[in-house]
């Protein structure tokens, strides 16, 4: 599953390669891959979201933030950013999510004891056959 979501960011990260790259965002320097996916999203979500009153409204605000700027740009630089921090943080979830299932699973792995009752309650002792690292013992 890991592994899927982190092709799924990279194969998104290779088709946006073309997008800005955030180095002249106003509102902060963003990772560039991620920044490159949310503008990629924005480019296809845009023309959607021309009567939203979400964005709209975000238009007025910034109108009024920044009024020598057009309006759509800046709009498109502050959601792309913001875009890019929560991808930003999904990836670096996903990382460590991964390490610590990794070392759950080593940590299963590992057998320290078998316990088993004999037959109606009584102990029964057993030679078990095992392999360590490529020597056969018994």
């Amino acid at each position: 599953m890991h592994i899927a979501v982190g092709i799924v960011f990279l194969v998104a990260w290779m088709l946006c390669r073309k997008m800005p790259d955030g180095k002249k965002n106003m509102f902060g320097k963003p990772i560039k891959p991620c920044y490159q996916i949310s503008c990629g999203l924005w480019s296809i979500i845009n023309p959607v979201l021309k009567n939203n009153i979400y964005v709209n409204r975000l238009e007025e605000k910034m109108q009024i933030l920044y009024p020598n700027k057009n309006k759509k740009e800046v709009v498109r630089q502050f959601l792309c950013y913001k875009c890019s921090l929560v991808f930003t943080i999904c990836i670096l979830a996903l990382v460590i999510s991964f390490i610590v299932v990794k070392k759950e699973n080593a940590a299963a792995d590992r057998v320290s004891s078998l316990e088993k009752e004999g037959f109606w309650g009584s102990e029964k002792e057993e030679l078990l056959a095992f392999e360590v690292a490529g020597c056969s013992r018994i």
